[in-house]
């Protein structure tokens, strides 16, 4: 009787030690995946001098931007009965005396009405006080642009950013993918909001940018469960087999 007795504590031990175990892994898990997320959210990439990100980039400060531009003024007048018939709206942060900006302006821009016409509308805000400077810092910085990269030209397409030569390698593509949902919308920039005209504040969502980024600096949550069941079972499993043929053995005896 104590034998048997002995027995089924020695299981019940086994049982509970995984379940707590588990219960321990799992906690330890958890604890790191929000480690992990909140590192993400808040650590930003600090490219070298070199990065080839930074080409095409007028800085936030006046002898970065002293280029002595000739920005022509027909490629930024707000038309807002073209702009409400657009299929895609660009939302273009742009400066005087932005060499970068007057390319895309008087290069880029041209040619992509060419090629979509009235579907694609660029919606430019200009960036003129040092207020509105200090608050676009803070919005690029939101939206997950690198702080050395912070700077204009700036565009806003869908739920991505693009700034230097990003606008010229991906904005097409970019068009090409937001032609196709229905409907449009593009991340929403509550910074600039008073800028926008209505048809446009609608429009905007709060988007979550660089999602991908933040999943992949996760560790998966595991449930204690399965993890008790995996390993506990066969052990178990095995410690009744050595219980059964033991009282068997001794029930033959009796």
């Amino acid at each position: 009787m104590k034998t048997k007795i002995y027995l089924y504590w020695v299981i019940a031990s086994l049982i509970v030690l995984l379940l707590v175990a588990g219960f321990s892994k799992s906690s330890f898990l958890i604890s790191h995946s929000s480690t992990s997320l909140s590192y993400s959210q808040h650590v930003r990439i600090s490219p070298s001098d070199d990065d080839p990100e930074n080409e095409d980039l007028c800085g936030l400060t006046e002898p970065d931007c002293d280029h002595n531009s000739n920005i022509e003024t027909k490629n930024i007048e707000i038309n807002l009965s073209q702009a409400q018939k657009a299929k895609v709206t660009v939302i273009f942060f742009w400066m005087q005396d932005c060499a970068h900006c007057e390319k895309v302006l008087n290069s880029l821009l041209p040619e992509m009405y060419l090629t979509y016409g009235d579907q694609v509308y660029f919606y430019p805000i200009e960036l003129k006080e040092i207020s509105e400077i200090d608050i676009f810092y803070q919005m690029a910085e939101r939206l997950g642009v690198p702080k050395n990269n912070i700077g204009v030209p700036l565009m806003i397409i869908s739920d991505k950013v693009h700034y230097g030569n990003q606008i010229e390698n991906n904005l097409k593509k970019s068009i090409d993918s937001s032609l196709q949902k229905n409907p449009y919308t593009f991340v929403a920039i509550p910074e600039f909001e008073e800028k926008l005209p209505d048809f446009l504040r609608s429009k905007q969502v709060d988007h979550t940018i660089n999602k991908s980024n933040q999943s992949n600096n996760t560790l998966p949550i595991r449930s204690p469960f399965p993890l008790a069941l995996v390993i506990g079972m066969p052990l178990v499993l095995i410690f009744g087999i050595i219980f059964y043929i033991f009282t068997k053995k001794n029930n033959l005896r009796s």
